[in-house]
């Protein structure tokens, strides 16, 4: 077993939910982490929340923990969470990486593998 998915199955949804919302950047990013071994549904949407986040690194890890989604229901709302992110982040220059981020995310997203 990974250490993120054991992190994952120890901390209840509540306390991931609790510091998905912090302030701390670096907090924020460790939940992320924790987030993304978890299937917990309730998890979804503050991470969709967090690709609007001032700190990139935050948007970044957010954008990794969507990724892995699991349950159907949540891979489409990730998807088209990170779809929505396309316009936006085409239109500028700092935005390349985020964007090829969001490219591998949807991209893996799509796999039929990935949708069982």
């Amino acid at each position: 077993m990974s250490l993120l998915l054991a992190l994952a199955l120890l901390a209840a949804p509540e306390d991931l939910l609790s510091r998905l919302a912090e302030e701390d950047s670096n907090t924020i990013i460790d939940a992320c982490r924790e987030a993304a071994a978890s299937e917990e549904p309730a998890l979804t949407a503050p991470l969709i929340r967090l690709l609007k986040h001032e700190n990139p690194a935050v948007r970044k890890a957010a954008i990794e923990a969507l990724q892995l989604r699991k349950p159907a229901e949540e891979k489409k709302k990730a998807a088209q969470a990170l779809a929505q992110r396309i316009a936006p982040l085409a239109e500028k220059e700092e935005g390349k990486e985020e964007l090829i981020a969001v490219a591998n995310a949807l991209h893996d997203l799509a796999q039929p593998v990935a949708l069982k």
